[in-house]
């Protein structure tokens, strides 16, 4: 639940049916009325082949679809959990032009703190939290190296890793490990979640692959601070 946007999940139709009257009943007491119209059903797993079964909120009937959008994320009906790329692309090439279109005079460098400050975050936009593939971060590797083509007249065919080092800059992997890491450790030590709660995140985390796999790959150790961890991963 975030502000008035809710999703519910669930590993079962009825059991979300369920959810659904909740939400109607206890809306009803409050004077809440859901928009049928926002209001959409999205199945995510292994059995995709199946037709799921009418689910009703109050007396209007839901509509199942294909890809699902959610604070900002479009999600796809599909065997695992996974992230439509294709509106975060065009938003980010679609802003990328309009700056570079004004700034044919400007200077390579204050285009690219330009970029960077403007366009880089459409691209980054809760990609800690995601967990993306590997060929998803390497798409969006590939979309923010454009941008160092566009701006330094390379080639397409030219790789810009050497002028992303010389530059001091870190390319979009990088970034993205980092903004995971922090995402984790922030988490761990924020005082405002409790600290039971803390203390499942952080063993959910330590047990996961997701979590170790990305620490041993810098040699960094959950327990150091954020300034040591940018220190290992700029290295």
């Amino acid at each position: 639940m975030y502000a008035d946007d809710l999703i519910l999940l669930s590993a079962s139709v009825l059991d979300l049916q369920t959810m659904l009257d909740t939400c109607h009943a206890v809306g009803s007491i409050l004077g809440i009325k859901f928009n049928p119209e926002k209001s959409k059903c999205i199945l995510i797993g292994p059995n995709l082949n199946i037709q799921p079964s009418a689910l009703l909120l109050g007396q209007i009937q839901l509509t199942w679809v294909n890809n699902l959008d959610y604070l900002g994320i479009t999600l796809n009906s599909f065997k695992s959990f996974q992230v439509n790329l294709s509106s975060i692309r065009r938003k980010f090439f679609t802003s990328v032009n309009s700056i570079l279109a004004k700034c044919t005079f400007t200077s390579d460098m204050v285009k690219l703190k330009l970029l960077e400050a403007h366009c880089l975050p459409i691209l980054l936009y809760a990609t800690e939290s995601l967990n993306l593939p590997k060929p998803q971060i390497t798409e969006l590797n590939s979309w923010w190296n454009s941008v160092y083509r566009k701006i330094f007249s390379y080639h397409k065919w030219e790789s810009v890793r050497l002028l992303i080092h010389l530059l001091e800059r870190l390319d979009l992997i990088h970034i993205i490990n980092l903004r995971t890491l922090i995402f984790i450790k922030k988490m761990t030590i924020n005082s405002t979640i409790p600290q039971s709660l803390r203390y499942n995140l952080t063993h959910v985390y330590n047990v996961s692959n997701e979590c170790t796999s990305l620490f041993k790959k810098f040699n960094c150790d959950p327990y150091w601070s954020i300034p040591l961890i940018k220190r290992n991963i700029y290295i």
